[in-house]
């Protein structure tokens, strides 16, 4: 496995921030983590903050807060969701 899905998705691997985990799982997936009240795009456990969209209006690629902003790829194909955010693979 690696980051990159062969859609052009990103491989995402959602971890709870309750211990260490690096950017990156064994596996070769982005370690993410959904963000509650952090602020910033990293999570001190190492993962990426994200921010899950519904895709049915337009966004930036990061959210005000410094999170990236993401979708979860059903059809599409590319790295950016028509609606401006990233499109992941993985149970968001």
């Amino acid at each position: 496995m690696s980051t990159q899905h062969a859609s052009g998705a990103i491989n995402v691997n959602v971890v709870t921030g309750a211990s260490y985990t690096g950017a990156l799982s064994a596996d070769g997936k982005l370690n993410v983590k959904t963000r509650v009240s952090e602020l910033g795009s990293t999570h001190p456990c190492g993962a990426s903050l994200i921010t899950i969209v519904n895709g049915l209006t337009a966004v930036p690629a990061r959210a005000a807060d410094g999170s990236l902003n993401v979708i979860e790829r059903t059809t599409e194909f590319g790295s950016t969701h028509p609606c401006g955010a990233t499109l992941v693979v993985g149970t968001v």
